[in-house]
């Protein structure tokens, strides 16, 4: 890259990250599968998203039979995060609260789970460990259905409806990273 920067115009620590800027209406970016995605005890999830007050469906995880794993913000800038085992039943259930939240903000949410020790589930919200503010409705021992799937960023009518805003830099993987020790997403 030749030239230079406008460094004042951004922090020090600003993630200027590509974003997809979702209309609200139809858009959507699918996966028909997740190539060697298989069932797990763990996973890792990370985006940069704005709110909105009507952000609905950010990422889905459809099998095409009983199985919807999903996470949604909701108007006033609340979060639910909810995912399901083979068969249809809900392993893991969070919510965060709209007050961390918020609308018309941006922010980088991060989870990671271990489903066999609860000692191992953190939750951070731009860098702060936001973990004990959750809601953890649903903890269970047990698979989550992540092996061939289709994947849906940016929202489907089924469920929640479409996206409003903007969302950046997603990883998703059913590996754990202990992110109160070494978080590479802050």
């Amino acid at each position: 890259q030749n030239g230079t920067l406008a460094t004042a115009d951004r922090g020090a620590n600003q993630d200027n990250c590509v974003a997809s800027k979702f209309d609200g209406v139809d858009d959507k970016l699918t996966l028909a599968s997740i190539a060697g995605a298989t069932n797990s005890k763990v996973l890792t999830f990370s985006c940069i998203f704005t709110s909105t007050a009507s952000n609905n469906d950010v990422f889905q995880l459809y099998s095409g039979g009983s199985e919807v794993s999903y996470i949604y913000f909701g108007s006033g800038g609340g979060m639910s995060v909810v995912f399901d085992a083979t068969g249809g039943t809900n392993v893991l259930a969070f919510t965060v609260p709209a007050s961390s939240i918020g609308d018309e903000r941006t922010h980088k949410i991060s989870f990671s789970v271990d489903m066999a020790n609860t000692a191992n589930r953190y939750v951070f919200l731009n860098g702060v460990n936001i973990t004990s503010s959750v809601t953890w409705s649903t903890y269970t021992d047990a698979l989550i259905h992540v092996a061939s799937i289709n994947a849906t960023i940016g929202g489907d009518p089924a469920l929640f409806g479409y996206n409003n805003g903007s969302i950046g830099e997603l990883y998703f993987d059913t590996n754990y990273i202990d992110l109160a020790t070494s978080n590479p997403f802050w």
